[in-house]
């Protein structure tokens, strides 16, 4: 990154320079044409919203390092799809990844955004234990597991179902190694 001097010689920027030049996130979010923007999308729930992205930056120090434009951009792109930045929630996550943050959207907010659709009968994501799994069939998605039974020991794996209105079922099962590589 660089500036310009007069000659129109690229100058090396000094971190305090630098600083000096990026907006603070509570600053860039008390602009006029920010708060429509996120007014306009979230009505009411902004004032709140944009709350809760300034505290979340707060309370995380990666984060508070990120370039405020890009958390700006990564909350604007959970407030079109209305989820919440709140790690209690899970539905949705402003990540740090170096001096960038980028929108992560959790497996919460992919069944919310699912549901919301209005095409499933039911929808459910479960961590399967080792008292409760005997097997699964990758080929045919059988999976056999006694949910009746509390979950005791180790979770070894998680299943996702859905099934749609129009009588579409599908199991997933991955073990937990999966889930870690993944």
């Amino acid at each position: 990154m660089g500036i310009h001097d007069k000659d129109d010689k690229k100058t090396p920027v000094t971190t305090e320079q630098a600083a000096a030049k990026v907006q603070t996130i509570e600053s860039l979010f008390k602009g006029d044409e920010i708060q429509k923007r996120f007014n306009d999308m979230l009505g009411k729930k902004s004032a709140g919203f944009i709350s809760s992205v300034i505290q979340i930056t707060r309370n995380n120090k990666l984060l508070a390092k990120a370039n405020p434009e890009s958390i700006m951009n990564a909350a604007a792109m959970a407030a079109a799809l209305d989820l919440p930045i709140n790690h209690n929630l899970g539905l949705a996550w402003i990540v740090p990844y170096g001096n960038e943050a980028q929108f992560q959207l959790g497996w919460k907010g992919f069944v919310q955004l699912a549901l919301r659709t209005g095409k499933y009968e039911k929808i459910n994501v479960i961590e399967v234990y080792e008292n409760q799994f005997k097997s699964f069939d990758a080929l045919s998605e059988d999976l056999d597991c006694n949910f009746k039974v509390k979950g005791k020991g180790k979770v070894v794996g998680y299943a996702a179902y859905l099934e749609l209105k129009e009588g579409f079922k599908k199991t997933v099962y991955w073990d937990k190694e999966e889930v870690e590589a993944h």
